[in-house]
């Protein structure tokens, strides 16, 4: 065992106990160990088997001869900055039932039929649930929400959302 990742271990015991390393005059383990430990744990779990593979291969082809000329076109632009590593970041908006579920799910086909890793994240639980393995932004990110008993919503006298309540 290395001393960071001992470090790391003994860290989390002692923290459960109570105390921290700093309380025994320990070094604190690298952000490196941690930061490389979290994306082992993440691509473990987003990481696909043989059968899923091929379900998907399959799948991708299927859909693409489904796609109007939008799908087909966001579909290549963002398959392209995937494959050829360009560092795109992609929002697609439309009203529903126009097809965003089902062309960000043929996109991660794709994308995981090569064998990479894709996380598919979105900013609602239901949305989540419509992905192969979604996962709401606020939870994949960390992104803190905080609500308690006594949280409320603020809706201003006369405002559109007044009128939908009444």
């Amino acid at each position: 065992m290395t001393p960071t990742r001992l470090l790391s271990t003994t860290k989390h015991i002692l923290q459960c106990l109570g105390t921290s390393l700093c309380d025994h005059g320990l070094p604190l383990p690298t952000a490196t160990f941690k930061n490389e430990l979290e994306l082992l744990r993440l691509m473990m779990e987003e990481r696909s088997t043989p059968e899923e593979i091929e379900r998907m291969n399959r799948e991708w082809k299927k859909n693409l001869e489904a796609f109007t000329v939008e799908q087909k076109h966001a579909f290549n632009t963002i398959c392209d900055s995937v494959f050829n590593v360009r560092g795109k970041m992609f929002f697609i908006n439309a009203p529903g039932g126009t097809g965003k579920t089902f062309l960000e799910t043929t996109i991660l086909s794709r994308i995981c039929s090569e064998n990479k890793y894709t996380l598919a994240v979105a900013s609602s639980g239901i949305v989540a649930l419509l992905l192969p393995k979604g996962i709401t932004a606020h939870l994949r990110f960390k992104i803190p929400i905080n609500i308690f008993d006594i949280t409320t919503l603020y809706v201003v006298p006369k405002s559109p959302m007044n009128v939908v309540q009444e």
